[in-house]
């Protein structure tokens, strides 16, 4: 095997696993919509405390809100989760869905993924078809 060859082998498993990979990231994200969608239940969660990170960006430090959400599955069992939101305060009341076969599948209401992360998923897959074209041009000698 030449060393074109072993490139393109490289190149061409390295875009065969990064693909699988990105399709089993949106394969997670539209599950987690679909079980919401098909048996989320609602409830009415009230903030319970706001808990505050410190995080930094080039070369500034800020802090960063994390509300803690509080509200009573239909078991009566009381849950929790954190939300990143910077606009929410303690007793704020908000409207959640979640899946009563695992209430740790919750999201806020309305809020769905935001564009800009399926737009960087779907840029990867085409990052992944260039490595996938390139390795297998490379493994065949089209390119040397």
């Amino acid at each position: 095997m030449t060393t074109e060859q072993l490139l393109g082998l490289l190149l061409w498993v390295g875009g065969l696993v990064f693909l699988a990979s990105i399709g089993y990231a949106f394969w997670l994200v539209r599950r987690k919509a679909r079980i919401l969608e098909t048996r989320g239940q609602g409830a009415i969660a009230t903030v319970v405390r706001v808990d505050e990170r410190e995080a930094s960006s080039e070369g500034h430090t800020y802090l960063q809100q994390w509300p803690v959400i509080e509200w009573t599955d239909a078991d009566g069992a009381s849950r929790q989760f954190t939300w990143h939101s910077t606009n929410r305060s303690v007793g704020d009341r908000i409207d959640i869905v979640y899946d009563p076969h695992d209430p740790r599948r919750v999201q806020v209401a309305g809020v769905r993924t935001p564009p800009y992360v399926m737009g960087c998923l779907w840029l990867l897959v085409v990052a992944a078809a260039v490595a996938l074209v390139v390795g297998g041009m490379y493994l065949v000698g089209v390119l040397a």
